[in-house]
């Protein structure tokens, strides 16, 4: 059989592996299933193929998934797009290594996901951090232009500012602004997107929703999967005329595996079909549907449906809905577990808040039945004095040690109750969101700890790398430097 270089991108890439399927080839290749259904008829061996004739190389695309991601980057506006199966993770180390010279200082988000700080670790990197706004107790808000500003004027050495827009509690950063002054100052602006894939969907809901890449992003990562019907950990990474695409594609195919899943690469070329014909339309409907069934979350008593609106802010993602808990009587894992009771499961519960996302992927009938269920809960709840709110990002702490140092020094552990001026040899984390709240070269402070503490109180799961099951603040050890490193 000959090489499908003919195929038309007109075809569905599911298409493309039916027909491998189906051609009568026996497979003397990988994988070792053969393509057998009997290994598990709910799994869908029978599309699991290699690079074979039929099929496409990944990392050398040609032909079908060459005018594939050709048109799709010039859908979104991109000067070039890629399909990836190593999530938005895979993306923003690609995306680093592509931007970050080795050792070299970056600006970068302190509420960052923790892949950002792997490629700081792996790279060598100098991070200056910025802030999050944290109007909101508990919940980090965007990065602020101005800040941007005044960090490149007073470190004119960077030369990579690498943001997250929206964030997980859907606050989106002025990221047009940000890119106009990473650009003057002659800096690349890296925009970790994972939880915004949908936004320049959301034109049908108002005029001011746009994408980073639409804002002027040189490296935009977004994950499908968490926001649009792609399999997980489906990804796109974008790029714009700034970036030397080449580089781009090598280090993709150093951060993602030369074995790439076809079903996934299916998923993500099913997906932004879907999307190119589609996309505003449905998330319109969706929208209109749940504001429709959300009219009693507007008059809640002790459980608050947050807006996030003023302004100085771009409007917050639609689709996260995040609800607080910091004037009720419980928690935001107590009222997770009275969701789930009631049959709903939400993405995340921190101390003071839930959050669920909405998609197209929703049934609208369930609508009414969840914003009953918090009416409901609401009612049973009391008011509280207002409580002392937990810092879901802890104060800034004094940098010892770069990441990959501290991970080479002696450590010993310790009881995290009792590690207050102590340096931190491993990270510590909520997951969601994965955001470090310590980080390996850092000393420990002690309101970082009553932080900690107060997250566990209201039944947070802390977790660290040598405890990723998580534990409670008085359960958890973490790893430190065994002594105070040399100032010679």
């Amino acid at each position: 059989m000959e090489r499908k270089t003919h195929a038309s991108a007109d075809k569905d890439y599911l298409d493309v592996l039916q027909d491998v399927r189906d051609h009568g080839l026996y497979p003397l290749h990988m994988p070792g299933h053969k393509r057998h259904t009997r290994f598990g008829e709910a799994l869908p061996f029978g599309l699991d193929v290699t690079e074979i004739d039929g099929t496409w190389d990944l990392h050398h695309p040609d032909a079908f998934l060459k005018e594939r991601l050709d048109a799709v980057a010039r859908f979104v506006g991109a000067s070039c797009t890629f399909y990836t199966v190593q999530g938005s993770t895979g993306g923003n180390l690609a995306g680093m290594y592509t931007l970050c010279p080795p050792g070299s200082d970056v600006l970068l988000s302190r509420a960052s996901h923790q892949s950002l700080y792997h490629g700081v670790e792996l790279l060598q990197l100098n991070p200056i951090y910025l802030m999050p706004d944290l109007r909101v107790p508990g919940i980090p808000g965007p990065i602020r232009p101005a800040q941007v500003e005044a960090a490149l004027k007073k470190n004119p050495t960077i030369k990579t500012v690498l943001i997250t827009s929206p964030t997980f509690e859907g606050q989106r950063c002025d990221i047009r602004s940000i890119a106009t002054i990473c650009h003057a100052h002659g800096a690349s602006l890296l925009v970790d997107q994972a939880h915004g894939a949908h936004l320049r969907y959301l034109t049908g809901i108002g005029p001011n929703y746009s994408d980073a890449v639409a804002d002027g992003a040189d490296i935009v990562i977004e994950s499908l999967h968490k926001t649009l019907p792609a399999l997980t950990p489906a990804a796109l990474v974008h790029a714009s005329s700034r970036v030397d695409q080449t580089e781009l594609a090598r280090a993709l195919s150093i951060f993602e595996t030369s074995s790439p899943s076809h079903i996934l690469l299916a998923s993500i070329d099913h997906c932004m079909r879907l999307l190119e014909r589609e996309g505003v339309s449905l998330h319109q409907k969706m929208w209109q549907a749940w504001q429709s069934a959300a009219l009693p979350l507007r008059n809640l008593k002790a459980l608050e449906w947050m807006q996030f609106s003023d302004k100085t802010s771009l409007p917050s993602d639609p689709f996260r809905v995040v609800i607080s808990t910091a004037r009720a009587s419980l928690s935001g894992p107590e009222l997770a577990n009275l969701l789930r009771q009631r049959g709903f499961e939400v993405e995340m519960a921190q101390a003071e808040h839930v959050l669920f996302i909405l998609t197209i992927g929703d049934d609208p009938a369930i609508f009414p039945s969840l914003a009953q269920a918090l009416s409901d809960i609401d009612k049973t709840l009391t008011v509280c004095p207002a409580k002392r709110p937990v810092a879901s990002l802890p104060p800034l702490p004094e940098k010892v040690l770069s990441i990959a140092d501290a991970r080479r020094s002696h450590k010993i552990m310790q009881p995290l109750s009792q590690t207050a001026g102590g340096i931190a040899a491993e990270s510590l984390w909520t997951y969601p969101p994965g955001i470090p709240l310590l980080v390996p070269g850092e000393r420990i402070r002690q309101e970082t700890l009553e932080a900690l503490e107060g997250m566990a109180s209201r039944h947070v799961k802390l977790r660290t790398e040598r405890e990723p099951g998580g534990g409670t603040y008085e359960e958890l050890s973490l790893c430190v430097l065994e002594e105070e490193p040399s100032t010679k």
